[in-house]
């Protein structure tokens, strides 16, 4: 279970992801017809993936 602080910094991180903005086309992970926006992970490998799929990966990244 999630405290607050961490749903805090879950909910900023997408909040600067989707600053920057997105562009329309298809996900690298869901293959779906979406807005991406490129996340940057751990890896720092750039993905550009949707808003569920990035919601996703951060809370992977949380629990690693």
């Amino acid at each position: 279970m999630s405290d607050f602080s961490n749903i805090l910094k879950r909910g900023k991180r997408a909040f600067n992801t989707k600053k920057i903005g997105g562009k329309y086309g298809r996900c690298e992970e869901c293959d779906e017809r979406r807005i991406l926006f490129p996340y940057h992970d751990s890896e720092d490998e750039v993905w550009n993936i949707c808003e569920e799929c990035m919601n996703k990966f951060i809370k992977e990244e949380e629990e690693e």
